[in-house]
């Protein structure tokens, strides 16, 4: 008997399967990656890896002040809402369906005192409804409802727009942008009925499975410009590698994002 292929899928790689089917196939199949992330994604990442740190009982200096002031805009917040309570930080987990087939990703911060599951996020226009409708909100309520979790919390931290004046000091910019910075949240109780999700991602699964059963992956053309440029657009439309590097299928298999 034929062995069916594995398929491990996460939420940004739904949201990449959904958005562009070609663009999952060059980035998943195919491994590549840019070799420059966008601002958007470097900023992200460096707020979390502080927030893991500060968790950690660690210190980590931020390089970009937007980026620190977030950073410290979160903590205050967090210590006035919580307190100090044992957090754990970007937990990894699975999903098994059986036969190959499993969803992985990582929790941002949960407090298992609380039952709680916190998400965050660090973008230039927050939205928690966007936010409380992604896969990445369904798939941590899935997990957190198999797992013992009853709450789950979106925390968005508005990252500034704003630049630093000619004559201002680093200090006084610093100030401007803690000034400038707003946290949005919000609270949902899990409960039994994000469980119809397991049926939506089962769905999803044989969709994979029937586009690499066919070996072609649909551009969407549509997508190309959407909202910003996408960042594969060179190496889709031109087959140009200058901008990318091409991951093996190890260190593939070891990216859970």
């Amino acid at each position: 008997m034929r062995k069916s292929r594995s398929i491990t899928l996460s939420a940004s790689r739904i949201n990449c399967l959904c958005n562009c089917p070609h663009e999952y196939w060059l980035k998943y199949i195919e491994g590549w990656r840019p070799l420059q992330s966008s601002d958007a994604l470097k900023g992200g990442k460096n707020l979390h890896r502080l927030v893991e740190a500060f968790f950690n009982g660690e210190i980590e200096i931020p390089i970009d002040p937007k980026v620190g002031a977030g950073y410290e805009k979160f903590i205050q917040y967090f210590l006035s809402e919580y307190g100090t309570p044992i957090v754990e930080t970007e937990q990894r987990f699975e999903l098994d369906f059986g036969y190959g087939k499993k969803i992985i990703g990582f929790l941002d911060l949960l407090i298992p005192e609380n039952g709680e599951i916190i998400e965050l996020k660090f973008q230039k226009i927050p939205d928690l409804s966007v936010i409380r409708r992604s896969w990445q909100s369904k798939i941590y309520r899935f997990w957190g409802l198999l797992n013992g979790y009853t709450k789950y919390t979106m925390i968005a931290i508005k990252k500034p727009g704003i630049r630093q004046k000619i004559k201002e000091t680093e200090e006084e910019f610093y100030q401007r942008l803690l000034e400038d910075i707003t946290i949005t949240t919000e609270t949902v109780y899990i409960d039994n009925s994000i469980f119809a999700l397991r049926a939506e991602l089962v769905e999803m699964f044989d969709y994979v499975k029937q586009l690499h059963k066919g070996g072609i992956y649909p551009k969407n053309n549509k997508a190309c410009k959407v909202f910003w440029e996408c960042q594969f657009l060179p190496l889709c439309q031109d087959g140009c590698t200058l901008f990318y590097e091409q991951k093996t299928q190890k260190e593939l298999k070891k990216d859970a994002r």
